[in-house]
């Protein structure tokens, strides 16, 4: 059977900033095909939901407002839930608003000010009426590329033409197929931004989602030093025990938002975070070059 599958593998870019790869595997190269295109189709439509970078965006405009309800798309509805969701149950670990911590590192002013309104709930969603109660800008990228990813691997295999999917947006990736075989993934060292530095971990990805943050991919550059782009909203200040966090989770959005929380908590706070969530494993590395994991990230050792 598996001699008759055909595979599809095409790489692009620039989408989203970044480079995009898919890997199809089905038994017609013409569905692999027409599958590609349903998942191309959709990245402009949910990019021109989610960006910060576009003022005609949805997100831009929901942006300018303040205690107004609005409605919303049930797309940027779905993001903003699990955004809301990671921010209440991070205790603001992770926040919608924390990417404003990095502009004022870059212009070099102080952070009190900021860090009063990261104290307040960013917005509240009921259904798909938003209303933003903070006079930041929210930015849900360390949500919504994930959300991508799995948007676009889950419409090009809802018609099941495809055997085998691997949707990989910069590395946020996710993997679906009915074989064991998944997809091998090389975790190198966060500390580098060279293609070709050293790897320090393979796993294997089967029916889930892998996405990193780290240190050395785009450092804030400030009047001083570049610093890390994670910061800890509830200080503040850029992190610095971690080098990078890799984390494999059911989907590539979930894996999105933990390596985002992950990056900021202590090797025993990420541990005690992910003891009971099934599928939910890290590796990090930290600016000395320790390798720490949870207990099950062996299990996807290839």
């Amino acid at each position: 059977m598996f001699g008759r599958l055909k595979r599809l593998v095409e790489t692009f870019e620039p989408v989203l900033g970044t480079t995009l790869e898919i890997q199809f595997e089905g038994k017609s190269l013409q569905k692999l095909q027409e599958r590609r295109d349903v998942a191309l189709e959709l990245i402009p439509r949910l990019e021109s939901i989610f960006s910060i970078f576009r003022l005609d965006s949805e997100l831009g405009r929901f942006n300018n407002t303040v205690n107004q309800a609005v409605q919303v798309s049930p797309e940027l509805a779905s993001v903003l839930e699990v955004a809301h969701d990671a921010w209440q149950d991070s205790n603001g670990v992770f926040h919608p608003c924390g990417g404003v911590l990095a502009e004022v590192w870059r212009n070099g002013g102080e952070v009190g000010e900021v860090l009063e309104e990261l104290k307040i709930e960013p917005f509240k969603i009921d259904g798909q009426v938003a209303t933003k109660c903070v006079h930041l800008p929210i930015n849900l990228n360390a949500v919504a590329k994930g959300y991508i990813v799995d948007r676009c691997l889950e419409a090009a295999c809802g018609y099941g033409e495809l055997t085998e999917g691997v949707v990989n947006i910069g590395g946020d990736l996710r993997h679906l197929g009915m074989s064991m075989r998944g997809v091998t993934v090389e975790i190198r060292d966060p500390r580098s931004d060279a293609a070709n530095c050293e790897v320090l971990s393979v796993v294997k990805v089967w029916n889930a989602g892998l996405a990193s943050s780290g240190q050395a991919m785009r450092p804030v550059m400030t009047p001083n030093d570049p610093v890390s782009h994670v910061f800890d909203p509830r200080s503040g200040q850029p992190v610095e025990h971690w080098a990078g966090v890799s984390v494999i989770s059911s989907s590539a959005m979930r894996a999105d938002v933990f390596a985002t929380i992950l990056m900021v908590l202590s090797f025993k706070e990420g541990l005690d975070l992910v003891a009971d969530m099934d599928g939910t494993e890290f590796f990090g590395v930290t600016s000395g070059g320790e390798q720490l994991m949870s207990p099950g990230w062996l299990c996807n050792l290839r």
